[in-house]
């Protein structure tokens, strides 16, 4: 997720703007015409939200050439900060799309005619990863091209009570193909687990990513925890400042099964936290050193914490050179 606090707390529940709409599913084989749609309304997306930095992707079946789809252009917009919607919603509204769905995390706009859906998530938000992942991997792997286009004509046949049941209902094939796509590519996304992502979870995080940069290794990490806490223990960002490691603006997050999901490794830190692996996503866990035992606390103590977790570090972008 984006480093930056948020402008304001995103909302709570889902607003679907309209209510529910009866959906007949139709597919249309390839069109080259939908990246020519993507191109304008990317084109358009950018002069709306002129001078700010945002990314514009083409995602969903329509931009996976060969593949049958639903006519209807997805796009995600990648923004600082989706809580603040009147630096990209109020632009984009003038720009001629109208508010559907407004959720944690995500805000959907599309065209009056409702043949473009534009999506848009904050700057590191992993839904955005998965949408390139699957996007990727149909565009390289024809077998799973055909098996995900086989499932759809499947369910065409049916009448949905809304797009989003007709979504839902392609989640499971969605899900095996996306961890096929994951063992194909390698590790490139560590998520660090402990209780309360408070101390050694965000730790490990934070050495992760510096590691992981001067090695130039491409691999997204994230942390969270089994039973997420508040705040940051404030010991353990004081014993990474020590060390040019700066976590000051995360903020501790309940683990979900999405979330291990979506990783390549997931890391357990010490003996207190339980991850049940899901998928083909392994978990390993670091019986982290724990001077307390010794009797030793405080400041000094979380010093010996992070020296640990950093050799592990070390150990692991050893093994992800190989």
């Amino acid at each position: 997720m984006s480093t930056r606090p948020p402008r304001r707390p995103d909302v709570t529940g889902l607003d679907l703007v309209g209510g529910p709409e009866p959906l007949t599913v139709t597919l249309a084989e390839h069109d080259p015409r939908w990246a020519e749609a993507f191109r304008e309304h990317r084109a358009r997306i950018l002069a709306a939200l002129a001078g700010q930095d945002v990314d514009v992707e083409h995602i969903g079946s329509t931009s996976v050439p060969g593949l049958a789809a639903k006519p209807v252009v997805d796009l995600v917009v990648v923004v600082d900060d989706v809580t603040a919607e009147e630096d990209y919603l109020d632009p984009l509204l003038a720009a001629g799309y109208v508010l559907r769905v407004r959720e944690p995390g995500h805000r959907l706009v599309r065209t009056p005619e409702r043949d473009v859906h534009v999506h848009v998530y904050g700057r590191g938000d992993r839904a955005v990863e998965e949408y390139l992942l699957l996007r990727d991997h149909l565009r390289r792997d024809e077998s799973d091209r055909r098996l995900y286009e086989s499932v759809k004509r499947d369910l065409v046949a049916r009448r949905w009570e809304d797009t989003n049941d007709y979504a839902d209902a392609k989640t499971e094939v969605i899900t095996a193909i996306k961890e096929r796509a994951r063992a194909a590519r390698g590790v490139r996304h560590v998520l660090f687990v402990c209780v309360r992502n408070g101390g050694k979870s965000q730790m490990a995080a934070g050495l992760a990513r510096r590691a992981f940069a001067e090695a130039g290794l491409d691999v997204a990490v994230s942390s969270a925890g089994t039973a997420a806490g508040t705040t940051l223990n404030a010991q353990s960002v004081e014993s990474l400042l020590e060390v040019g490691v700066d976590v000051t603006a995360e903020v501790p997050r309940q683990l979900t099964e999405d979330d291990v999901r979506s990783a390549d490794l997931v890391v357990v830190l010490g003996a207190e936290a339980h991850v049940e692996p899901l998928g083909d996503t392994p978990v390993e866990v670091w019986e982290t050193d724990e001077p307390s035992a010794r009797g030793v606390e405080g400041l000094e103590r979380m010093r010996l914490v992070r020296d640990d977790i950093a050799a592990r570090i070390t150990g692991l972008v050893e093994r992800l050179r190989r």
